[in-house]
């Protein structure tokens, strides 16, 4: 019998909650909502600036090695393997570095020349 008295108290309680939201989102003011998307906003952001640096630090060490492999940016970075060739992709597609070599093993990536 306690356990049907919590379940119908957890249920009362969330359906509250669900009124409040309704009734506020509906107003235009849900604190919820607009807390979450600032702070959706500033993760982003944050990730962005992150990604930014990553694909920086790769740009200086093909500066200084002329060609680099996808292994050489995952132990540069720390990263995974599908990490490396994201940014890697990405470079590649801001025409800022070119892929060249045999197969995806064997790729190797230089800096673009203009």
């Amino acid at each position: 019998m306690g356990y049907v008295s919590l379940i119908v108290i957890i249920i009362l309680v969330l359906l509250l909650i669900l009124i409040l939201s309704i009734v506020l989102f509906r107003k235009g003011k849900n604190p919820l909502v607009e807390k979450v998307g600032e702070g959706l906003s500033t993760h982003l952001s944050r990730v962005s600036i992150e990604r930014e640096r990553q694909k920086a630090r790769i740009f200086e060490l093909l500066e200084e090695q002329k060609e680099i492999t996808n292994n050489d940016v995952e132990n540069l970075l720390g990263v995974s393997d599908a990490t490396a060739t994201r940014y890697l992709d990405e470079l590649e597609k801001e025409g800022l570095i070119e892929a060249f070599g045999g197969s995806r093993k064997t790729t190797k990536y230089r800096l673009r020349t203009f």
